[in-house]
């Protein structure tokens, strides 16, 4: 699932052209146009592009003994 950028509103739209399939080999589109990939198929194309647009995850450092 797709995530909102920042500012926008209401249902995430539709982001046309972002996949593309090149020999066989699947890459999506940044907003700067270059291809990131290539993937084996389709779905490991989407789930490294979710994975890119993800929020970062915090930093935890846990301490013992304090």
């Amino acid at each position: 699932m797709l995530h909102r950028r920042r500012g926008e509103n209401g249902p995430v739209p539709h982001r046309n052209g972002r996949f593309h399939c090149i020999n066989q080999q699947w890459f999506f589109a940044t907003r700067e146009q270059r291809l990131v990939g290539p993937y084996r198929d389709q779905d490991e194309a989407e789930a490294a592009l979710e994975s890119r647009l993800a929020p970062p995850r915090a930093n935890r450092i846990d301490r013992f003994g304090s």
